[in-house]
């Protein structure tokens, strides 16, 4: 029997990604609720999946993305620095998507200090190996700032 798993979201930020689960040598989902645990879930359990993306988007501050993140070097063979300044202190997410928007690599600062910083990306997923040459996307989360920047290796 199949089970049927309801979704009621309201204002809540999801991200979703499929995965090879190497060891059990099965797929599965894997929807994370920003700030929550993430739910695994079986393909062979899924029915039917239905999404509703909202495209608005609003501008708050008008200061040059350039100015907030830098990434060096772009393009990148081996590994690159990422350097970013927060407005504010709280947890920070770092995060790497592929050109198809799955997630490769995810670094998180808990209780960074507002100001400056810089994190060195070695280039490899979060299994340890190195990602392929292609673009990807660089996404820097805190409490009420988002950062991102197109990165390509080479």
């Amino acid at each position: 029997m199949k089970k049927i798993v309801i979704l009621c979201l309201v204002s809540l930020t999801i991200l979703v990604s499929f995965s090879n689960n190497i060891i059990a040598q099965s797929d599965s989902l894997i929807i994370n609720f920003i700030s929550d645990i993430p739910k695994y879930l079986p393909v062979s359990e899924i029915i039917k999946l239905e999404f509703a993306i909202s495209t608005d988007v609003e501008i708050i501050n008008s200061q040059n993305q350039s100015d907030l993140l830098s990434i060096y070097p772009n393009p990148f063979e081996s590994s690159l620095y990422i350097k970013f300044n927060m407005e504010e202190s709280s947890d920070v997410n770092i995060r790497i998507y592929d050109i198809i928007g799955l997630e490769v690599y995810h670094h998180q600062l808990k209780e960074s200090e507002n100001g400056e910083k810089i994190i060195k990306w070695d280039g490899k997923n979060q299994f340890g190996y190195i990602v392929q040459p292609g673009n990807y996307l660089i996404v820097i989360q805190g409490r009420s700032q988002v950062k991102y920047k197109l990165i390509q290796k080479i």
